[in-house]
């Protein structure tokens, strides 16, 4: 640590290097070091104190690096030779005074990381002609730009900084030059502009907190929460049913029919019976509905008495034969097949046998016997004795 006033007035001072391990620089460590002209602060300082080089009139040009968090109001206070001032990106707020009387700054860039400009910060920056205002900077306070009278250009990304007009006045009359944030956004939340139903799309918004540019988009609808089916009208054996459903969400009323239910028939009454040659007729009864129904009992079949032969069958002629309907008196008629022939089986006189000497030798008998002549039921088979007598 470079302790509180360590340097103060050490006018002949010109450069001084400090080490990396310093981490903070006291309230007025280097006030009133006029021919400082150069210095460095460490990476590792986080602290830069109250007035810490304010009147270090010499000075040019100084690098504000990221360690810095918290820099002191008045810490460059009257450094008239300060041109070029780089600030780095861990300070949040520029307290009061901090660049108050540095005559010879043209040109400031404020980064993204400063939130807040407080009172007198660049008051009488006489040289000042161009701000550019990073896009974190929600509020600038009183006389924080008072007495600038060269300030001419601004250059910011926010158009919603809230700008107090007491001693503004440089500020607010200089030209303003907005610029958009491209396609680096840094955008907000989401959140609902037009809730979605049922069936419609909603819309959600979010705002870039840089340029407060507003982002749109579609929601899709929610979709109906629908009930389970309820009857509200029974099917029956005459008419279609309903069953209906509801959203829980909104309104909407869905419905779709029920099949009539088909007749359950019992209770049946015969009207006529039914014959060999007429239906018969019986009636039904729905056990649901009530509802009558005729329907036909079928014919039942003929029942015939016993045959009665009409004509008889022969060898060469078919038969007749007929039975009739005890009940309806129809008659059927039935052919007689032809009968079969008997079988003829020759006699023993039919055969004669002519027994000649059998000494002598030409008179010998040769007897020759063929069956034929036998007619047998289903096809005959004829057998034909012959005898012959051979000398």
């Amino acid at each position: 640590t470079v302790g509180r006033n360590a340097f103060a007035g050490c006018m002949n001072l010109a450069s001084i290097e400090l080490p990396e391990s310093v981490t903070k620089i006291g309230n007025g460590a280097f006030h009133e070091c006029v021919k400082l002209n150069s210095f460095n602060i460490p990476t590792g300082v986080t602290s830069v104190g109250f007035s810490a080089f304010s009147e270090c009139s010499s000075l040019t040009s100084i690098t504000i690096p990221n360690s810095v968090t918290d820099l002191g109001g008045s810490a460059f206070w009257g450094c008239s030779s300060l041109k070029s001032v780089n600030i780095g990106n861990g300070v949040k707020i520029l307290n009061s005074n901090v660049f108050m009387d540095c005559s010879s700054l043209k040109s400031i860039t404020i980064p993204n990381s400063i939130e807040s400009i407080e009172s007198g910060v660049f008051e009488k920056c006489s040289s000042l002609t161009s701000v550019t205002i990073g896009s974190g900077v929600s509020s600038i306070k009183q006389n924080a730009f008072i007495y600038c009278y060269s300030l001419t250009d601004v250059y910011a990304v926010n158009k919603y900084i809230y700008i107090d007009s007491k001693g503004n006045d440089d500020l607010i009359n200089a030209k303003w030059h907005y610029t958009d944030c491209g396609n680096n956004h840094s955008y907000g939340s989401w959140t609902s502009k037009t809730p979605p139903t049922c069936n419609t799309k909603g819309t959600e918004t979010r705002t870039c907190t840089v340029c407060k540019k507003v982002e749109i988009r579609n929601v899709s609808a929610i979709g109906h929460s629908l009930s389970n089916w309820i009857t509200t009208k029974a099917a029956t054996c005459e008419a279609t049913g309903e069953q209906a459903r509801n959203c829980y969400k909104c309104s909407h009323k869905e419905t779709k029919s029920i099949k009539p239910l088909e007749h359950v028939f019992s209770d049946q009454i015969v009207l006529e019976e039914p014959t060999c040659i007429k239906t018969g007729v019986k009636t039904v009864k729905c056990t649901m509905c009530g509802k009558k129904a005729e329907e036909e009992i079928p014919m039942v079949e003929h029942i015939y008495g016993e045959e009665v032969v009409i004509k008889e069958a022969t060898e060469t002629e078919t038969g007749v034969k007929t039975s009739t309907c005890t009940a309806c008196g129809d008659v059927q008629e039935e052919v007689i097949p032809c009968v079969t022939a008997k079988p003829v089986i020759p006699s023993e006189d039919t055969v004669k046998t002519d027994i000649g000497n059998n000494d002598k030798p030409n008179n010998m008998i040769w007897i020759i016997i063929a069956i034929g002549a036998v007619v047998l039921i289903g096809g005959g088979v004829t057998a034909i004795i012959i005898i012959k007598k051979k000398k």
